[in-house]
């Protein structure tokens, strides 16, 4: 991601468009942000839970840190997403 981008992205919608960067693998922190989207704009009406990453060949060709990253993304992020 590239973080500069995003928040000049941002600016350039203006209204109440900001960014933030989150880690969809920490629950704490998607509590956070759902609770500084609150704070800023009066209210959280849509929460877009789309994280996903992806990566090619069979699951067995990947060391478990690989597999691990996938799950706690994939599967664990949307379960953290849900609040």
């Amino acid at each position: 991601m590239d973080e500069g981008s995003a928040a000049s992205a941002a600016g350039e919608i203006g209204g109440s468009a900001f960014f933030s960067k989150l880690d969809v693998r920490d629950r704490e922190a998607c509590e956070s942000a759902a609770a500084m989207t609150v704070e800023r704009t009066g209210s959280l009406d849509v929460w877009v839970n789309n994280a996903g990453i992806l990566v090619t060949g069979h699951v067995w060709d990947h060391d478990p840190d690989t597999c691990r990253l996938l799950f706690e993304v994939n599967t664990m992020g949307t379960i953290n997403g849900t609040l």
